[in-house]
Order: structure tokens, then sequence, then C-alpha cells
């Protein structure tokens, strides 16, 4: 369930700095300057046609449109491989993530991991904390690195393209929502019945560290959007 909520949280951050990418630069500019983040997706959905036995010469593989525009996700097949295709660019760019972390050097340090959640009324605050904290821990990480260090822009390049390219669209965000519902139902289900759901591994390990900061890189992007280009974006339209 946890897994469930953080997903749907990040996959809306994620749609909401696509819409801001798309809106401040074009989505052929975004495309051209992460483009290790979209091939990064690309693998993704490739992975979900293939375990959905899809043809991936039928779908936008690329998606050579923004993430708000849609009609470029009119997808065959049910609702398996709309939810494979959702989540197939999320789990590889958390696992190049990872990957990208290590091999640099881990330059960066996220300080901890997100918390476990539930379906309460609480949940939303609770996330919105754990997330503020995260955020403050990698900006005073960030503050005691040295600029010269290359690692470290290298890091956060890929970084940043492995949260903006993969952006998911509108019909992305419904399909992981009619997921994650799904998935508390039958948990709160099972729970009403004296059934403890045990999700073993899933919240040790280098999978929710490597989930954890990219939660928190994405609210890096944010800041730093708003902070750099969203200023730029207003000069040029007094101009």
């Amino acid at each position: 369930m946890t897994l469930a909520l953080w997903l749907l949280i990040y996959l809306a951050i994620g749609f909401g700095i696509g819409r801001l990418f798309e809106v401040l630069l074009g989505w052929k500019t975004v495309r051209l300057i992460f483009y290790p983040g979209m091939l990064v997706a690309a693998a993704g959905r490739f992975v979900a046609c293939l375990v959905s036995q899809q043809n991936p010469g039928d779908v936008d593989i690329l998606r050579s449109s923004g993430p708000t525009t849609g009609g470029a996700d009119k997808l065959p097949g049910g609702w398996w491989f709309r939810s494979m295709y959702a989540v197939g660019p999320f789990l590889l760019s958390v696992a190049a993530f990872v990957v990208c972390w290590n091999l640099l050097g881990e330059p960066l340090d996220p300080g901890r991991t997100l918390p476990r959640l539930a379906f309460e009324s609480s949940a939303l605050e609770r996330s919105a904390d754990a997330a503020s904290r995260q955020l403050e821990g990698v900006l005073d990480s960030l503050g005691r690195q040295r600029l010269g260090d290359w690692r470290m822009w290298l890091f956060l390049y890929l970084g940043f393209s492995f949260i903006v390219a993969p952006a998911p669209s509108k019909d992305d965000l419904i399909s992981v929502g009619v997921f994650s519902a799904a998935v508390g139902l039958i948990v709160f289900g099972l729970a009403q019945a004296g059934v403890d759901v045990v999700a073993r591994g899933v919240y040790r390990g280098p999978f929710w560290e490597g989930f954890s900061f990219l939660v928190t890189m994405a609210l890096l992007v944010v800041v730093l959007t708003f902070l750099v280009l969203l200023p730029l974006r207003l000069l040029q339209k007094r101009e």
C-alpha cells in the first residue's frame, strides 16, 4: 500500500514537471536536452509491450508529443497493458538512477528514506512533511559539494533527465490511480478480515533508497525550475 501511494504521489509530481517543461521549453526541446531519459522511458515502454505481448510498432515508444497531448497514448490492449505502459518507464528510471548514483560514487547524500504510509486522512500531511525534510537534506548535501566536481554535475543532469523525460501523461496517472485504489481496497479488505499483508524486501535496500532519492530529486527539479526557468520565460514574454 505504501508503494502504491508514493508511486501515485511521485507520478503526479512527474506529470506537473512534464507539463511545466512542455510549456516553458516545448516538448521537442525537452526531448533533445534530456535524451538519455527519453531512451530510458522508451525502454520501459518497450518492455511493457513485450510483457503484455503487444507490438511495439503500434505505440509511440519515444513519445513524440508531450505528456498533456494524450493522442499518442491511445493504446491497444486492455487495462494490463495500460498499467504496464505507465509503470514501465518509472521502474527503469529508478534502476538507471540507482546505477548512475553508484557508478558516480554517490555524489549526493539523500540522508533518509521515505516513511510508510496508509490510506488515512493524515497520509497527505505526512507525505508532504517527509518530502520537505528529504529535500532539505539533499539541498544541504548539495551545498557541501565542490562546484568543480564533474561527477556531481553529471549526476544532476542524468537525474533530472530520468525525471523530466519520462513524465507520465494524464492517461498514465489515471491508470496508476486506479491501480493504487485497487491495491488499497484489497489490502484494507484483507486487514478487516484479519489477514496481515507484508511486502517483504520492498521497503529496504537499493530500490526503496533509490525511489526515495528520486522523489526528492523530483522536488529539486520543481524548485530549480521555478527559480531559474520560470523567471527567464517571464522575461522573454516581456521583451
